[in-house]
């Protein structure tokens, strides 16, 4: 398995390409698509969906755009779906930016769901906390964890529907497994 790494936007978040011999998925298409787009041109592979760690705005700026270029489904946790299209909860409004509202229709997934994209099967952790539907992707004893840990801390839980109680609760179950593991966050602090 092989992983790009892009850092995006204003706020920093990384985007992930995920790929294994010619096909592979993106996590978090966080901004500029024409970039996402050119860098999977470059590594000449098929995407087989987009996989969304949470419905936070600065993680799904240029989904859409990614979506449509590949022709591929876009996955969210149930609990995620409705930030989509409300710009208040996905809090593009809370941060000053345009207001956010993605149009393509997502497939959903829950805790413990395996997703099979091209060569590789993801598994879902759903760590609620940062919001509702955070979750967390395990591929190949790989982690990819959103927003719920990052290298130093945690996400916060100050916006829309976010919830420290359940983000402490998803961190004693996840740490645990991060222990010793390769890990990547939502944004690099």
């Amino acid at each position: 398995m092989k992983i790009e790494k892009l850092i995006l936007g204003s706020f920093g978040t990384c985007c992930y390409i995920v790929y294994e011999n010619k096909t592979g998925f993106i996590i978090d298409p966080a901004d500029d698509a024409k970039k996402i787009i050119k860098t999977v041109k470059d590594l000449d592979i098929s995407i087989m969906g987009v996989l969304l760690t949470h419905g936070h705005f600065d993680h799904l700026l240029a989904v859409d755009e990614v979506a449509e270029s590949f022709n591929c489904s876009i996955y969210i946790h149930e609990l995620d779906v409705e930030r989509l299209a409300d710009p208040k909860k996905n809090a593009s409004v809370e941060c000053n930016c345009p207001p956010l509202s993605v149009k393509t229709t997502p497939i959903t997934f829950k805790n413990d769901d395996v997703i099979s994209l091209g060569d590789l099967d993801v598994r879902v952790i759903h760590t609620p906390g940062h919001t509702e539907g955070s979750s967390c992707f395990v591929c190949n004893d790989t982690y990819f964890t959103g927003d719920t840990v990052f290298k130093t801390g945690y996400g916060r839980t100050d916006f829309w529907g976010g919830d420290f109680t359940k983000l402490k609760i998803s961190l004693k179950i996840l740490l645990p497994m991060i222990k010793d593991k390769a890990v990547y966050p939502g944004h690099d602090y």
